[in-house]
């Protein structure tokens, strides 16, 4: 929650809350990430360990929203540069830039689908070379935006099973169901 600068991890089983950090500067995104959980601050334009905000992972971001990780490189998308990285414990790299208001990120193989609200699409990443394709298009995030509230309205996120792909648009309350391609 960026409005209480809180991150809380929920028990599946009994709904408890098993963890709850409240001491982040505007969060807008967490994901778990080699056995600690990361969280993007808004106001301070980084990816911090959320349990350690000392640990910084990657600064410099102007609005740091999308976060993926499939356990190798955590994936940083900046919604407002437009670019997407690649961060390692070593090293940071740009996977690509241009793309317009990334927000939700997935990584599906040997690509990162990304939720490009600017575009009204998803877009795919391949992890290897950078190069990005449209994978959904036609999306509406025309009604996101309440009155005075951040210029990325509601943090759009995505979701990938064995069939299905899932894009939420939280501005409007809605998911999309799409029928994966094999």
């Amino acid at each position: 929650s960026g409005f209480t600068n809180a991150v809380q991890v929920f028990d599946p089983e009994t709904g408890a809350v098993s963890l709850d950090i409240r001491d982040l500067a505007g969060v807008t995104n967490a994901v778990r990430h080699n056995g600690v959980i990361v969280a993007t601050q808004i106001a301070l334009g980084n990816v911090v360990n959320a349990e350690d905000p000392t640990q910084v992972l990657l600064e410099g971001l102007a609005v740091p929203l999308g976060l993926a990780s499939d356990g190798a490189p955590l994936y940083v998308g900046d919604w407002a540069l437009g670019d997407v990285r690649a961060v390692t414990a070593s090293a940071s790299r740009k996977l690509a830039s241009g793309l317009a208001g990334p927000e939700g990120m997935v990584v599906v193989g040997d690509r990162l689908l990304v939720v490009e609200t600017g575009l009204q699409q998803v877009t795919a990443i391949d992890l290897a070379t950078g190069d990005t394709s449209p994978v959904i298009v036609g999306l509406d995030y025309s009604a996101r935006n309440p009155a005075e509230f951040f210029p990325f309205g509601m943090v759009s996120g995505i979701d990938v099973t064995d069939r299905w792909i899932y894009v939420s648009d939280d501005g409007v309350n809605q998911v999309w169901k799409f029928r994966k391609r094999r």
